[in-house]
């Protein structure tokens, strides 16, 4: 990942928050219905970051004679808690009627943004994992 595209990421949610508060004064019921669409777009968004960490981690991985069952059972169990956690959130926006706010799109914000930390460590990380699997 680049860090153009966390900035553009960055002024995406910044002009969505100014959209959000222009939507709400006049239509309310637009601007939830802007919130839920946001909450889905950034969860299509850290899918991807997903999948660009599990192929990062499988690649260093399969350099090496290591067996595929640990790891993809790490892999899964990574997959499965991020979007257990964006399903609470979009189920928690969708609950909230027409009464949310961009509390909740916050919430994924920091998700995407722990996301784009992790996949910039990858280079570190996959040389730590390339340096103890050459020891054993």
């Amino acid at each position: 990942m680049q860090p153009l595209n966390f900035i553009s990421l960055i002024g995406t949610t910044l002009f969505s928050a100014v959209v959000y508060m222009l939507l709400h004064e006049q239509y309310p019921k637009l601007s939830k219905m802007f919130v839920v669409f946001l909450v889905v777009s950034y969860f299509v968004y850290a899918s991807n970051l997903m999948r660009t960490i599990i192929q990062r981690v499988q690649y260093v991985f399969l350099g090496f004679d290591t067996p595929d069952e640990p790891i993809q059972l790490i892999i899964q169990l990574i997959g499965i808690v991020f979007i257990a956690e964006f399903i609470n959130i979009f189920l928690a926006e969708v609950s909230a009627g027409m009464s949310g706010d961009l509390k909740n799109v916050g919430k994924v914000f920091d998700i995407i943004v722990k996301l784009f930390l992790i996949v910039l460590s990858l280079p570190m990380v996959t040389t730590l994992f390339e340096l103890i699997l050459t020891r054993l």
